[in-house]
């Protein structure tokens, strides 16, 4: 009869250990992260910042967080600015990310290509930690590591309402009669009937134009800092009134294509208040 009597025991007790064991690992497991995504996996190098979002809960809190971003297995960080929140140490479930401070960009010098954020969080109790990554493009920055180097040109634009042509074909360099097709006028006279030129030019086609900081380089400068010099400022549709040396940076798209072009103007020979020979004119160089 004792006998019968010990496998119910010794059964009993094995589950209530079994029970103990799985109560304790659950009580000590390590952080976890959820949903970790950006709001633009696309970057512009040198524009404006895209927020991250994540949850992370960790039942041992202390959470440390820390981010990376590889490109091709290198580590390519130094890229990017990371901004967030920091967690408390006392939280045990945490998404601050999601308050709108959490923030990613590139620099301007960061490197094409397709990269990878990685977040990695790590439980201070020394449990363990959890990784999640999410793709990350960069455009407008430097290809491969090296720079494109770009063609000088000139060209002038003249007072639209006298006998020379008031616009101009940057791609093909070339001035443009007021009679063509609005489809080549990167440049483009805006002098009204009965007004004087004072240099001030917008386009037929909707190129848009960004003044260069006095820290950008016009010598030798690249395609890659003629873009993120023009992707760094606020596009406007109008160049007002250039002064000589003045730099202009050109955004503008023919047949698909996207070209960035970089103007400094070298003559501005404005009409004044009392001309009436319409002989107003711009002279530039420009790099593309």
């Amino acid at each position: 009869m004792q006998k019968r009597l010990l496998l119910p025991l010794a059964t009993l007790s094995l589950f209530v250990g079994l029970m103990t064991a799985c109560d304790s690992t659950s009580s000590n497991s390590g952080p976890s992260i959820t949903n970790l995504y950006l709001d633009n996996t696309s970057l512009s190098a040198g524009g404006g910042s895209t927020g991250i979002h994540a949850t992370v809960a960790d039942p041992n809190k202390g959470i440390q967080v820390n981010f990376k971003v590889v490109q091709n297995g290198t580590d390519v960080s130094s890229d990017f600015t990371i901004s967030y929140t920091a967690p408390s140490s006392s939280v045990t479930s945490w998404s601050a990310f999601n308050d709108g401070s959490a923030k990613i960009s590139a620099v301007s010098g960061a490197t094409n290509g397709n990269d990878t954020l990685v977040m990695t969080v790590t439980d201070a109790s020394g449990s363990g930690t959890a990784t999640q990554r999410v793709p990350v493009t960069v455009t407008g920055g430097v290809n491969g590591g090296g720079s494109t180097a770009t063609q000088s040109y000139t060209g002038s634009v003249y007072d639209v309402n006298g006998p020379n042509k008031g616009a101009f074909d940057l791609i093909n360099n070339t001035g443009v009669s007021a009679s063509s097709s609005d489809a080549t006028k990167d440049l483009k006279d805006i002098t009204a009937v009965g007004t004087v030129f004072d240099g001030s030019l917008s386009s037929g086609n909707g190129a848009t134009f960004v003044k260069a900081p006095s820290s950008f380089v016009f010598t030798g400068a690249t395609v890659e800092s003629i873009t993120a010099a023009f992707n760094a400022g606020s596009p406007s549709t109008t160049i007002s009134t250039p002064s000589v040396g003045d730099v202009w940076l050109v955004k503008t798209s023919r047949s698909g294509t996207v070209t960035y072009i970089a103007l400094q103007f070298t003559v501005v020979h404005a009409e004044s208040a009392s001309s009436s020979a319409n002989d107003g004119y711009v002279t530039f160089t420009y790099l593309m």
